[in-house]
């Protein structure tokens, strides 16, 4: 652990300083002289009493998942999204993890509610969780709208794993024409 580390650090530093304690002061060098009897046992005294430390607590791995708002989110460290960092090209804009806006808009949503079969677009949409929360509650109609395509495998994943279905478009707002953004009721 790290304070055993640290422990070991400064007992090193002691045994140093001993040395140089003992050192010939003239020419820099350790003296061939042999260190004193209590001075050994003391070294020997602590790299003992280091060897049968007990090891500090063992720390919690950090947990694979998050649920909010009915929605299982894979974190980083979960298996499935680290196959996928293995396996795709990692997202090169933002999208490589849940922003927690998201979480903000979801509360937001779930607060005001949206209309049954509504069609959404989410912008910037990332891993989709906002448009797989509208899936999943609301039974939107979502295409999600990102423009790093990297990301949609990571989307795709959590829809799947939610049993709903997101289109995805590889874009951004300034490439949509009036008459595509006409097409959904709620961006």
């Amino acid at each position: 652990t790290i304070c055993q580390k640290r422990y070991v650090t400064t007992i090193l530093t002691l045994v140093r300083c001993i040395q140089l304690l003992h050192a010939d002061h003239f020419s820099g060098t350790v003296s061939s002289r042999p260190l004193p009897h209590h001075l050994l046992l003391l070294h020997q005294r602590l790299v003992l009493k280091e060897l049968c430390m007990p090891a500090g607590p063992k720390r919690r791995p950090p947990p694979q998942e998050r649920h909010a708002f009915g929605l299982t989110v894979l974190q980083p460290s979960h298996p499935e999204i680290r196959r996928l960092q293995h396996d795709v090209p990692r997202p090169s804009l933002h999208g490589h993890k849940v922003w927690p806006t998201s979480f903000l808009l979801l509360d937001y949503l779930h607060q005001r509610g949206v209309a049954p079969q509504v069609r959404m677009l989410e912008l910037g949409c990332g891993w989709g969780l906002v448009g797989i929360a509208c899936a999943k509650t609301f039974q939107a109609q979502v295409t999600g709208l990102d423009a790093d395509a990297a990301v949609f495998p990571y989307l795709q994943l959590h829809a799947q794993r939610h049993d709903v279905r997101i289109a995805t478009r590889c874009g951004t707002f300034a490439d949509l024409t009036p008459q595509e953004l006409a097409t959904f009721d709620l961006i």
